[in-house]
């Protein structure tokens, strides 16, 4: 969710009309941290990562189970 997005339901469901500066405030002092951005499923799929993928893959197999 991002941050206009939750400002949005703020104000639909509880009233609430707070700017994205004291929302992120708020939230910080809540102590909750950005969302990381995760990969699209294109950029998943890309030439690099699928070899990237398949050598994790080959380290995972030849690694003795009590490594």
């Amino acid at each position: 969710m991002t941050l206009v997005e939750l400002q949005q339901r703020l104000q639909q469901e509880a009233d609430l009309q707070l700017s994205i500066g004291r929302l992120w405030q708020l939230l910080r002092q809540l102590g909750l941290r950005l969302k990381k951005k995760s990969l699209h499923a294109q950029e998943r799929d890309t030439e690099a990562n699928r070899q990237r993928r398949a050598e994790f893959i080959e380290t995972i197999r030849t690694t003795p189970p009590n490594a």
